[in-house]
């Protein structure tokens, strides 16, 4: 994998694939704690009016998203997956990549670079 490429058969190639599910676990993990939340307090309500589709509408977008975890931490990163789990990881880094830009709050046309450059290379 790239990982054992970059630092050998050691114990810093697992290291380094465990840092990056970490940080490709962020935004899954903090959208799916949103939705934990909104869960709760929709099933807090439940018994009134239209009440019950958002109560299940939350709690399976919770599921769905604790799941997504899941697969990312029982992935291996230093192995070969396949084209869609490698969709998915590309896919990942570019949404956690972008995020990381818009929280620096980078605009015009040095933001559009990143985006290409970072898209490019991804």
């Amino acid at each position: 994998g790239p990982f054992r490429m970059l630092f050998g058969d050691v114990s810093q190639a697992q290291i380094a694939a465990i840092v990056l599910k970490a940080w490709l676990m962020l935004i899954p993990l903090t959208s799916s704690l949103q939705w934990v939340q909104r869960a709760i307090n929709a099933g807090r309500l439940l018994g009134k009016r239209w009440k019950t589709t958002r109560f299940v509408q939350r709690a399976v977008l919770a599921a769905l998203g604790l799941i997504q975890c899941g697969m990312i931490a029982t992935s291996e990163l230093n192995a070969s997956n396949g084209a869609l789990a490698n969709f998915w990881v590309a896919m990942l880094l570019g949404c956690v990549g972008e995020s990381l830009l818009c929280t620096y709050d980078i605009r015009g046309s040095v933001r559009q670079l990143f985006f290409t450059i970072m898209f490019l290379f991804i």
